[in-house]
C-alpha cells in the first residue's frame, strides 16, 4: 500500500493511524532534563481536558521489560556489548508494543512513554559508537509489528548541567527508605553523554538526518501550512517535517510545561 500525503496535516503512511484512534506520544531527552515531571503535567493535561492516558517507562513497562531494565542498567556485574543492550531494548519495545500501545490505542486511549527505544535507541546506541545499519537491523523486529504512530518531543538543555543530574533508578525499601540503584550507564563518562546529548539534538533538528528515512513511515509526516514547526515559526508549506518537537527544557518547568502542553494540544487535534 502506498504513502498517502495531504496538504495541511500530520500524515501517517500505510494508514497504520486509522487502526488507532488513541495516540502514542514518547518524551525524550538526556538524563536529567526534566522529563518526569513533564510527563506528570502532561497527564495532568489530559485528565483536565477529559482524555484516558497512561505513563509508561522504556524499558520497564511490562513484567519482562522490569526484567530486562534491571539486566541492562543495574546489573553493573555483568559486562555487555551495546549490541547486547540494545537488543535487549528491541525486546522490551515489542512486549510494550503487543501489551500496552497497540490495545491501549485502540481503545482510544493515549500512551505517554518515558521515552521509546526507537528513539533513546539511537542517541544511546550511536554514542556507544554502534552504526546506525546495526541500529536499523534491530529496529525491524519491533516495526513489523505495525506499531500505531509516534508522535516525539525531545527536551533538551544545557549538556554540563544535565550532565551534574543524571541518576540511577530511585527504589523505595519497605521501611521507606530511598535506595538509588547502581547504573552502568552513569559510568559510560562525560563523552559518551555528550555524544548522547549530541544525538538528541540532531533527532530533533528540523531535517532529522538520524532517523528521517528510517522512521518516516511510523513517525507521522507534520506539513507546516498548518502547524507550526519545532521552533515555533510558520516554515515553508513544501517542506514537510516528522512529529519531533524540540523543547528547551532550560526555562522554568512552568514555561517548559506551557511550551509541552501546546504540542500535546496540536497532537490530539490531529486527525
Amino acid at each position: 500500500m502506498g504513502d498517502e500525503v495531504w496538504t495541511g496535516n500530520p500524515v501517517v503512511s500505510h494508514n497504520v493511524g486509522n487502526l488507532y484512534p488513541g495516540k502514542w506520544i514518547t518524551i525524550e531527552g538526556p538524563d536529567g532534563c526534566g522529563k518526569s515531571t513533564q510527563i506528570q503535567n502532561i497527564l495532568t493535561w489530559m485528565k483536565e481536558h477529559g482524555h484516558h492516558a497512561s505513563v509508561h517507562r522504556s524499558p520497564g513497562s511490562t513484567p519482562l521489560g522490569t526484567e530486562l531494565r534491571t539486566l541492562m542498567k543495574n546489573r553493573k556485574d555483568l559486562s555487555m556489548h551495546m549490541l547486547t543492550i540494545q537488543t535487549m531494548m528491541m525486546a522490551d519495545l515489542m512486549e510494550m508494543i503487543e501489551q500496552i500501545v497497540k490495545p491501549k490505542c485502540a481503545q482510544g486511549h493515549y500512551v505517554i512513554a518515558d521515552r521509546t527505544n526507537l528513539i533513546s535507541g539511537i542517541a544511546y546506541g550511536l554514542a556507544g559508537n554502534l552504526t546506525m545499519s546495526e541500529i536499523i537491523s534491530l529496529h525491524a523486529l519491533p516495526l513489523h509489528l505495525q506499531p500505531p504512530p509516534l508522535y516525539v518531543i525531545v527536551l533538551l538543555g544545557e549538556p554540563e548541567r544535565l550532565k551534574e543530574r543524571q541518576h540511577g533508578d530511585i527504589e523505595v525499601q519497605k521501611d521507606g527508605t530511598v535506595v538509588e540503584k547502581a547504573c552502568r550507564f552513569q559510568d559510560m563518562g562525560g563523552e559518551y553523554h555528550r555524544r548522547v546529548y549530541e544525538n538528541y539534538r540532531k533527532i530533533a533538528s528540523d531535517r532529522p538526518w538520524l532517523i528521517y528515512d528510517h522512521l518516516s513511515k511510523f513517525i507521522p509526516v507534520w506539513n507546516n501550512e498548518k502547524y507550526p514547526n519545532r521552533h515555533g515559526n510558520i516554515d515553508r508549506a513544501s517542506d514537510p517535517k516528522l512529529a519531533i518537537w524540540q523543547v528547551d527544557a532550560t526555562g522554568s518547568v512552568e514555561e517548559v510545561g506551557r511550551k509541552i502542553s501546546e504540542i500535546v494540544a496540536q497532537i490530539v487535534a490531529a486527525p
